[in-house]
């Protein structure tokens, strides 16, 4: 349903977005300084009252008075139970300029806030039309303050060494790599001048190692060729010290990329780092059969001991195929994983770019997996402007009665060019 209002006073700094949402149901949508969106997921017949949420550089307003009643005519989003939350924006952004980001990890930090690490980010802005204005290849980073069930307050950009704070847009936090080779076993580097879009490593995990003064970051290195045809030919890690905004260790390539440009196995590709009794578990995942959707595959997790001589040592990493948590096995176009308050595992398997998912839970890293449920997250479609990536749970921003998840839109910002990292919160059953 079309649900359109007139501007609030913006309190000292321009509105970047509003979110609407309606009641009873909590369905939503959000829009990028235009005083109108779309709230997807309504029933026929039901009474709605809507009320809006503005946001600028200061945080979220409060929510406006409800609405008239109205009563929609069509029905149309993502499953029961599943509530769109809004964009994830950067301070610098507004209504005439947009940061596209995906991947979209966060990691508790011990003074209350989130280290967020992104994939390649896109600039854009709008001078009559929104056209690209920047890019900042490898990976960038920022901070924010976090809220159960909520947004997080817009995110402060930085970079990798001291002193780069942000304030003046993205800057790169894990370097791009200059190792990595065209797939066509040239033995020629992969980059501009030889016909490639770019190197980039892009990030697959991080979490907070127990001396609580580190981050674990897991990376891979790929040779892109255009944005649907890329290579991955590398994998590893690198520390970072979070309180001196500083890299401590690394970018290490545990698997370097060939001269050849040869894929390394998606086995090997690993992320989603889960800390434990000091040791550090990976995860990756293979899909055996796909075609928009995942229709069988396999999970693996390798373990590794938490020192730093064991997580450079290529001999540590030895995938083990993880046992089904589903009757009918794996469907894994993508995996996240991560620990959670009340001391439970879960795994987000993302099974197509039109949005589906299956959340299982696990008592430990290892296992056994529980299918706890599945669904369809708000705004995706088999359609490719509906497309969405990079499912990540957000265990900080998470309850036991919602797991937060964030996912990367293509048609989520204000043009089809410009996407933007969202998040939605998916009910969970009671425990």
């Amino acid at each position: 349903m079309l649900v359109e209002w007139i501007a609030p006073p913006d309190n000292g700094g321009p509105i970047v977005s509003y979110l609407a949402t309606a009641a009873p149901g909590g369905h939503s949508c959000a829009s990028f300084g235009a005083t109108s969106c779309t709230v997807p997921g309504l029933a026929n017949g039901t009474e709605y009252r809507f009320s809006i949420v503005a946001t600028n550089s200061r945080g979220n307003g409060s929510p406006s008075p409800a609405s008239a009643p109205v009563i929609p005519q069509v029905a149309s989003g993502g499953s029961v139970g599943i509530s769109f939350l809004g964009p994830v924006f950067s301070h610098d952004e507004s209504a005439t300029s947009i940061l596209q980001r995906d991947a979209g990890i966060s990691v508790p930090l011990p003074d209350g806030r989130d280290l967020w690490i992104f994939g390649d980010t896109g600039q854009f802005g709008n001078g009559g039309a929104w056209t690209s204005t920047g890019f900042v290849g490898g990976s960038t980073a920022a901070k924010s303050r976090a809220t159960l069930g909520s947004t997080p307050t817009p995110l402060k950009n930085l970079g990798p060494h001291a002193g780069v704070t942000g304030g003046g847009g993205p800057a790169q936090f894990i370097p791009a790599p200059t190792d990595v080779y065209l797939p066509d076993g040239s033995g020629r580097l992969c980059t501009p001048a030889n016909g490639a879009v770019q190197a980039a490593r892009w990030p697959t995990g991080a979490v907070l190692l127990p001396d609580g003064t580190n981050v674990l970051v897991s990376y891979v290195d790929v040779c892109v060729m255009s944005p649907t045809n890329y290579s991955v030919e590398g994998w590893g890690f690198m520390e970072y010290k979070w309180r001196a905004n500083r890299v401590h260790l690394g970018p290490i390539d545990v698997f370097p990329p060939a001269t050849s440009g040869s894929s390394i196995s998606s086995a090997s590709t690993f992320g989603s780092p889960v800390v434990a009794n000091g040791a550090v578990t990976f995860y990756s995942s293979v899909c055996t059969q796909v075609f928009v959707s995942c229709s069988s595959g396999d999970i693996y997790a390798t373990t590794v001991t938490g020192s730093a001589d064991a997580l450079q040592n290529p001999i540590s990493y030895t995938p083990h195929a993880l046992q089904a948590g589903s009757p009918s096995g794996w469907t894994p176009l993508d995996v996240s994983v991560a620990s959670f308050a009340d001391a439970s595992v879960r795994l987000v398997e993302q099974t197509s770019i039109g949005g589906t998912f299956v959340v299982f839970s696990a008592p430990t890293a290892a296992g056994p997996w529980t299918t706890e449920l599945s669904g369809i997250l708000p705004g995706c479609s088999t359609s490719p402007h509906g497309f969405c990536y990079s499912f990540v749970g957000h265990p900080e921003l998470s309850s036991a009665s919602e797991l937060v998840v964030s996912y990367f839109k293509p048609d989520a910002g204000p043009d089809p060019a410009a996407g933007h990292l969202v998040l939605a919160s998916i009910a969970l059953p009671p425990g």
